[in-house]
């Protein structure tokens, strides 16, 4: 089997299509490709999730943002607490509780975006090499993941014949789950020391704040990016679409275990 990364599928919003040949790449390659992908991904799972995204977008706009950068972000979360979160976020979630961590998820994402703090690897942190090269992948029967690289092998598909918006929704968290982490490891981008050691007690908007405090503004684009992202998984706001936001909505859909930490949502 060709070593390669490929992502297909067309579904409401979500319409991707690429296939890329790994054979003369390199894990900085492998990382773009990934991070590209959730570029993709990411807000399509968010829509197809059952929240109302639009409403989510809706209480970020009344908090009134103006400024980028983490002390704008750090600003706005002060200025709020995780009872007010929740009672906004509730209409979104059609008075359904057990939708609250998409919610919550989502809010979290659409703030980092708001003030330009990366909650991930993107694919414009790359300088990809200008071997490579992509085909057209196109599918409207499924959604297909496949990621076969080194000693990395594996597939993920969901036929879209008869499927619920919300087990593509899956499908796409699951693939992305899966590239955002994927993307750190080919990237080179480990600060777990950094995390253990800022990240303190319970779920808690508070927690997340003093963590987040103490991360350098200044710090490499890809460090910022992974020091974010597991803090806030350390606080229990998972910043990017994972099928962990789903499984108290859908008990059907299981999320899978993280490697040597256990974040606390």
């Amino acid at each position: 089997m060709d070593e390669e990364l490929a992502l297909s599928g067309r579904y409401k919003s979500f319409d991707f299509g690429k296939r890329y040949s790994l054979e003369k790449t390199q894990d900085e390659d492998a990382a773009f490709i990934l991070s590209e992908f959730s570029d993709a991904l990411e807000y399509p799972a968010y829509e197809l999730s059952g929240i109302g995204l639009g409403k989510v977008n809706d209480y970020v706009d009344k908090l009134k943002i103006t400024g980028k950068g983490m002390p704008s972000l750090i600003s706005a979360l002060e200025n709020i607490s995780a009872g007010q979160l929740k009672d906004s976020l509730l209409e979104a979630c059609g008075d359904d509780k057990k939708k609250m961590s998409i919610a919550e998820s989502a809010f979290i994402y659409l703030l980092l975006k708001r003030t330009g703090v990366p909650n991930r690897l993107s694919a414009d942190m790359f300088a990809p090499s200008k071997t490579l090269k992509y085909e057209r992948f196109d599918s409207d029967k499924q959604v297909m993941f496949v990621g076969n690289y080194k000693n990395w092998r594996v597939i993920k598909k969901l036929s879209l014949e008869n499927a619920q918006d919300y087990e593509v929704s899956a499908v796409l968290c699951s693939v992305n789950f899966t590239s955002v982490n994927k993307a750190f490891d080919f990237a080179g981008i480990n600060e777990e020391e950094q995390v253990k050691r800022i990240s303190k007690g319970r779920k808690s908007l508070t927690n997340l704040v003093n963590a987040l405090k103490q991360i350098h503004h200044s710090e490499d684009p890809k460090k910022l990016a992974y020091l974010v992202c597991k803090v806030c998984e350390e606080a229990g706001y998972r910043p990017y679409a994972s099928p962990h936001m789903l499984s108290d909505a859908y008990p059907d859909i299981k999320p899978p275990k993280v490697r040597g930490r256990k974040p606390k949502g």
